[in-house]
C-alpha cells in the first residue's frame, strides 16, 4: 500500500508538470495527422493508396497492400521507438532530483516509509506514466491503420510492450544517475549519450576487423555489456510488427540482467546517501 501510494504521488506530481496533456496533445495530433492523410480505396482486388501530399494513387495488390501497411506499421513502431522514448525520459527525468532536495525529502520520509520503498514507489510510477502515454500512442495508431486499411496487425500492439520495457531498463539508469547529479538535463544527456553508443556496441565486432587495438576492444567489450541493449531490442521491435522470427533472446536477457543490477545499486546508494 506504502508503494502504490507514492505511484499516485508521482501520477499527481505528472499531472501538475503537464506531462500526461504534453502527451495527449503530441499523441493525438500525429495519431489526427495519420488518419487524414492515409486515403485508401479497394477497387476489386486492387487497392488504391494515395494521400494529400502525392499527386497521384499508387495501385497495389492486396497482398503488396498488406506488405506495404505492415512496413508502414514497423516504421511507425521504430518512430515511436526512438521519439516515444526521448519524450518519456524527457518527461520523467526530473523526478529522482526533483525527489533528491532535501525539504521534500524529510517531508516523505517523515511518513512511515522507508528510503527503498519511496524510490521503488517513483521507479513504478514513472514506468506507468510512460506506459499510459506509450499504449495510448500505440492503440491510437492501430485503430486508425486498422479502421483505413482493414488490416489489423495484433503485432503492432506488442510492440508497444517492447517500447515499455525499453523504458523501463533505461529508466534505472536515469535513476541511478539522478542520485547522484541533481541535474536534469546532465542526466538525460548522459543518458541519451549512452542510447547514442548503442548502434555502434552492437556491431563492435565488425569495427574491430579494420581495428586492431585491444585495450580499445576491451573497453567497447565492458561498455557493451554493461549497457541497455537499445539498438538490438528496437531490431527486435521491427521483426515483431513485421512477423518475422526474433533472431536472439540475448538482448533481452542481457537488458533486464543490466536493469536489475542498476536498479539495486541505485536503491543500496539511495538508501544510504545523505541529501
Amino acid at each position: 500500500m506504502k508503494i502504490a501510494a507514492i505511484v499516485y504521488d508521482t501520477f499527481r506530481e505528472c499531472l501538475v508538470k503537464k506531462i500526461f496533456l504534453s502527451f495527449f496533445i503530441a499523441s493525438t495530433i500525429g495519431i489526427i495527422g495519420i488518419y487524414v492523410i492515409l486515403n485508401i480505396d479497394i477497387i476489386g482486388n486492387k487497392v488504391a493508396i494515395s494521400s494529400l501530399f502525392s499527386k497521384g494513387e499508387e495501385i497495389a495488390s492486396m497482398e503488396q497492400f498488406e506488405d506495404i501497411i505492415i512496413k508502414v506499421e514497423a516504421f511507425f513502431a521504430m518512430a515511436l521507438f526512438s521519439i516515444g522514448l526521448f519524450m518519456s525520459i524527457f518527461a520523467t527525468a526530473d523526478l529522482t532530483p526533483s525527489l533528491m532536495t532535501k525539504g521534500r525529502l524529510d517531508l516523505y520520509l517523515a511518513r512511515p516509509i522507508s528510503r527503498v520503498q519511496l524510490l521503488f514507489g517513483k521507479y513504478c510510477g514513472a514506468v506507468a506514466v510512460a506506459a499510459i502515454n506509450i499504449l495510448y500512442a500505440i492503440a491510437g495508431l492501430w485503430l486508425v491503420i486498422g479502421i483505413k486499411t482493414g488490416i489489423w496487425n495484433i503485432n503492432f500492439l506488442y510492440s508497444g510492450l517492447n517500447i515499455i520495457f525499453m523504458f523501463s531498463v533505461l529508466y534505472t539508469f536515469v535513476m541511478l544517475i539522478g542520485i547522484f547529479i541533481k541535474s536534469t538535463p546532465v542526466n538525460i544527456i548522459a543518458v541519451y549519450i549512452m542510447v547514442s553508443l548503442s548502434p555502434i556496441l552492437a556491431q563492435k565486432d565488425e569495427i574491430f576487423l579494420f581495428i586492431n587495438n585491444k585495450v580499445l576492444e576491451h573497453i567497447t567489450d565492458l561498455l557493451y555489456w554493461i549497457t541497455p541493449k537499445y539498438y538490438e531490442i528496437s531490431i527486435i521491435t521491427k521483426n515483431l510488427v513485421e512477423g518475422n522470427t526474433m533472431p536472439s533472446w540475448t538482448p533481452v536477457i542481457s537488458s533486464i540482467i543490466i536493469a536489475v543490477a542498476v536498479m539495486n545499486l541505485s536503491l543500496y546508494f539511495f538508501s544510504r546517501k545523505n541529501c
